[in-house]
């Protein structure tokens, strides 16, 4: 792209040079653009240029993303950054960010964790995809909070909206295999269990909900820094 900037520079200074040369030559590269439209080359191509760099960033941006959010060349545990992942799994949910939900976060100065990178991410995406649902669900605006904490032997990941809460009669049974709060067809009743899974008989971790109707749910993810399996 910077050649191609360089090279359209050059040949508007050709251009000027040569028709400030004779009026023959003026006429006729008034004729060449007034047929090859220059003078769009001349006030756009640059801006067409800058757009070509900045989309070609953001494709970079987004592989790094993918990249980083499937964690391809980390299939086995390994130490990582955990608000790193969060990060990840929010630019993977962007389409979900709607204007009426502020997002708010708070990331800890966290160590990092060895674990299974692909799997935790996993987690963070379905623990926001369920934060956003209920938000939307409210049909109000609401908050998407999201903290992270180390504390002696542990990591404390929280995610919690402001959306329309889960009733406490059954609250135990959201971590059971196909059970959704969901209406029928919007969801598969596996993303908490594959939560727990991954958290509590995968990493040794621990993995709890507060919520109150009407208010919004918290889920609380809790990772060991010692003795982690793998």
């Amino acid at each position: 792209l910077f050649h191609a900037q360089e090279y359209v520079k050059v040949l508007n200074e050709a251009l000027e040079m040569a028709g400030n040369a004779s009026p023959e030559a003026a006429e006729a590269i008034a004729k060449i653009n007034e047929e090859l439209e220059l003078d769009y080359i001349r006030e756009d191509f640059d801006k067409l240029l800058n757009s070509m760099g900045e989309g070609s960033g953001r494709i970079r941006s987004i592989v790094t993303t993918l990249r980083s959010f499937s964690r391809l060349d980390h299939s086995e545990f390994k130490a990582v950054d955990l608000n790193e992942g969060l990060e990840s799994s929010l630019l993977m949910l962007q389409n979900k960010l709607k204007p009426n939900i502020k997002i708010n976060k708070h990331y800890g100065n966290l160590p990092l964790v060895k674990c299974h990178a692909g799997q935790i991410n996993q987690v963070f995406y379905a623990l926001i995809d369920n934060a956003l649902d209920a938000i939307d669900s409210s049909k109000k605006p609401g908050e998407l909070t999201i903290r992270t904490a180390s504390e002696p032997g542990w990591v404390t990941i929280s995610v919690r909206d402001t959306g329309t809460g889960i009733p406490a009669e059954i609250q135990d049974k959201i971590f059971d295999p196909f059970f959704t709060t969901k209406p029928v067809g919007s969801g598969t009743g596996l993303g908490l269990s594959v939560c727990y899974q991954v958290i509590v008989q995968a990493h040794g971790g621990r993995i709890n909900c507060v919520s109150r109707v009407g208010e919004g749910t918290e889920l609380i993810v809790e990772i060991p820094l010692t003795n982690q399996r793998g």
